[in-house]
Formats: C-alpha cells, structure tokens, sequence
C-alpha cells in the first residue's frame, strides 16, 4: 500500500513537471507559457481513470525488486569505478551480479513511471525503455550523485536549524514562557531529549521536499533526452550523389596507395616501423646513395687521369 501511495504521488509529479516542460517551462519569456490550471487534480484524475493498473503493477514490482536493486545496485556502483582497484576487482568477480542488475533488477524502478506519464504505455514496457533513454546520456550519473548529495546536506542543515531553534526557544522561552523554572508546568529538565525531538521533526518536514528535488529534476533530464531525440529524429537525411560516390572511391585510392609506402620498410622485428625510424631509414638511404654517387665520380676521374 505505501509503494502504491508512493506511485501514485510520482505519477503527479512527474505528470506536472511533463506538462511543464513541453509548454516551454524553460523558456526566458515566461509570460507566454501557459500551463492548465487545477493540474495536481487533472494529473490525479488521469492517474486513476488511464493507470491504475500500472500503478498496482509498478507498485507491486517495485516492492519485490527492491531488495535485490539495494543489494545489486550498490555491487554495480563499485563495479562502475573504473579508476578504482577495488572497484575493478569486484567487477571482474560479480560480473554476474552485474549483468543480473543492469538486464532484470535495474529498470524496474521509480523512472519506469516517466515513460508511463509521457506515451502511456505499459509499465514493464515503460521500464526497458527509458532504461534504454537514460543509458544514452550520462549526465544521468552525474545528476543523481549531485542529487544526492544535495538531499543529505539540505536535510541535514535543516535538521541542525531544527535542534539549534528549539534549543534556543528552551533557553530563552516563548511568549513570556520561562522553560528553566523547575516549579512551572513547562518546565524542561532534559533540553537534549527536546531538541534530538526538534531535529527529527525538522529533518520529516524536510525528506518530502528534498525528494520532490529529486522527482522533479529527474523529469526535467529525461524530457531534455527526449526532446534531443526527436530532434536528431527530425533531422533530414542527406542521400548520397554520384559525385560524392567518386569523391569516396578516390579518397580510398589515394588512402590504400599512401598505405602502401610503409609496408616497404619494416623493423626486423616484423611489426610496423614509427613514423621516426620510418625517416631516420629514409635519411639513411639517401645519405648512402650521396655517398656512392661521390665515390663513382671520384673513381671515374682517377681512370681518366
């Protein structure tokens, strides 16, 4: 039931942001997008009318896959640390746990949901491609660790706001309200019980806007990929003349009879010789053909005289 709540309130999210975007949310003259009133409710409304079966199927799997996804997924992130010796041996020994991420556990998640909002297709269909979306930009990475990263410090300075505040309201009181005096009825004898209670109050007022962050910024990258699809799609294809077909069959001459001049010099070792050793050969050569030219010239003049 909480994955099905979650899903339901992605689905508005993301179904907000969509319709945003596309009518020029990103726009410098804001004052020509026109964006629908009432959209939350109309976003809802379309959820339970078209998608209520995708939302129990997404919920469902969502909620099944998740503890492989934790497990693999942290696998797959340090297996992805190329640079990283221990990232590289764990890569070359959970290759399979790997490959069982990225092909089964990977794309059933909260992204299959965007693919949902913006064609209406099902949801496991829904989750392969914007798998596949996704993997193309790899922006998609960088985003998600400066996502995260935001989410921990923004949750965490308005939980030390929460602690520092009610720690001050405990010491100096509220609306006449002396908290110190032991003979009050509000008297507070344990200020660190209240404020450990101010801080998690402020970090659960937080968690929810810190991950609308998340949904919302997600959405906006998966529309900017998609759009840059369409317009690669919408490119026009430039077919290929007679003139062009000669251009190509002559540069592949020219390009097959310059490869033929190395090949005539190899180092003893039979591979390739450098572009250095190639002229240091040719120099070589021409030196020696100097030097026979001038001693049968040389030789000539001594039989004449």
């Amino acid at each position: 039931l909480m994955h099905w709540c979650a899903a339901v309130s992605h689905f508005v999210v993301m179904y907000t942001t969509q319709v945003w975007y596309f009518n020029g949310g990103l726009r410098k003259d804001m004052d020509q997008v026109v964006i629908p009133k009432f959209l939350a409710l109309k976003a809802m409304g379309v959820c339970f009318r078209y998608h209520l079966g995708s939302m129990a199927l997404g919920s469902l799997a969502c909620s099944l896959a998740f503890p492989f996804r934790f497990v693999l997924g942290s696998m797959t992130g340090v297996a992805r640390m190329d640079g990283n010796p221990i990232g590289r041996m764990i890569g070359a020994c959970c290759c399979c746990c790997v490959s069982l991420y990225e092909g089964v556990f990977g794309p059933i998640g909260r992204n299959a949901y965007l693919e949902v909002v913006r064609s209406s297709r099902p949801f496991m269909e829904s989750a392969w491609l914007s798998q596949d979306i996704l993997d193309d930009d790899d922006t998609v990475h960088l985003l998600n660790g400066a996502t995260l990263l935001f989410q921990a410090l923004g949750v965490g300075i308005i939980g030390t706001l929460g602690c520092m505040l009610t720690q001050f309201a405990v010491k100096f009181g509220i609306n006449g309200k002396d908290f110190n005096e032991e003979g009050e009825a509000w008297y507070v004898f344990n200020v660190s019980g209240e404020a450990f209670a101010g801080t998690c109050v402020a970090v659960f007022v937080a968690i929810p806007f810190m991950m609308l962050f998340d949904i919302v910024s997600d959405t906006v990258l998966y529309c900017h990929t998609v759009e840059g699809l369409w317009q690669v799609e919408d490119e026009p294809v430039l077919e290929e003349t007679w003139t062009d077909g000669i251009r190509s069959y002559v540069s592949e001459l020219i390009g097959c009879a310059c490869s033929w001049r190395p090949n005539k010099l190899m180092a003893t070792s039979g591979l390739p010789m450098s572009a250095d050793d190639y002229y240091a050969e040719v120099a070589g050569h021409d030196d020696d053909g100097a030097n026979r030219g001038s001693g049968g010239s040389g030789g000539g003049r001594g039989g004449g005289g």
